[in-house]
């Protein structure tokens, strides 16, 4: 039986400012129409990038993400590979510069997701949310607590129900469960300043990324958590 092929070495420096040259490049010359799948590619290259200690591929990565915020912050129809950068992120190796990288695009991709593939990923991003950073944590949370809203507004599908109630018990599951809780005791502050009762500030900018969250938007995420969560 054959043994299975190594893994190609990783690029040097050179090698990998040369490609990421090259990749800026076809950004720059590509419509918008064919950037989505360019993008499956370029972006998680570029994040990783940001691993090396080299100043000019750090410069070029970041070059890059620049062209790409240019290109897609006004165009949510362009999807980015949500999927990839999860990976990516909780790669055991990944440094914690390419996280802080990550965490911002895989905010960017969740949204431009369809509802129903949010809805099924979603519960998937809790696991070992007890072990990333807090102010990630809240990305996280707000995440899921979106696809929750946009996806269940009447009954959380038992399937994904089942899927939250898996880390019941554990550290992601108290996590998860606080926040919930948080959610729920959230109230719209009167005249949209101030910290709602019971909650901390912290607690409530935790709930709403500091802005206040109001009528439906609110409603939404708080039902389908009393119902299944």
């Amino acid at each position: 039986m054959a043994e299975p092929s190594a893994a190609p070495p990783a690029p040097t420096d050179a090698e990998r400012e040369d490609a990421l040259d090259r990749m800026l490049t076809r950004l720059a010359l590509a419509e918008d129409a064919r950037l989505a799948p360019l993008l499956v590619r370029v972006l998680p290259y570029a994040i990783t990038s940001f691993a090396s200690t080299s100043t000019s591929v750090r410069k070029l990565a970041m070059e890059i993400l620049s062209h790409i915020n240019k290109r897609v912050k006004h165009r949510p129809e362009i999807s980015l590979p949500m999927l990839d950068l999860w990976k990516i992120y909780t790669e055991s190796a990944s440094t914690s510069i390419v996280r802080n990288f990550c965490i911002v695009y895989i905010e960017m991709a969740f949204e431009r997701l369809p509802s129903e593939e949010k809805g099924n990923i979603a519960p998937d991003l809790l696991i070992n949310i007890s072990k990333v950073p807090a102010q990630h944590q809240g990305i996280i949370l707000r995440l899921v607590s979106k696809a929750i809203g946009e996806c269940n507004t009447r009954k959380v599908d038992d399937n994904i129900a089942l899927k939250y109630r898996s880390i019941s018990g554990s550290d992601d599951g108290l996590v998860f469960a606080d926040f919930c809780f948080h959610t729920i005791l959230y109230q719209t502050p009167s005249q949209g300043i101030g910290c709602p009762a019971g909650l901390s500030v912290a607690q409530a900018d935790r709930v709403t990324g500091k802005l206040p969250l109001k009528g439906d938007t609110l409603a939404s995420r708080k039902v389908p958590q009393v119902q299944k969560i």
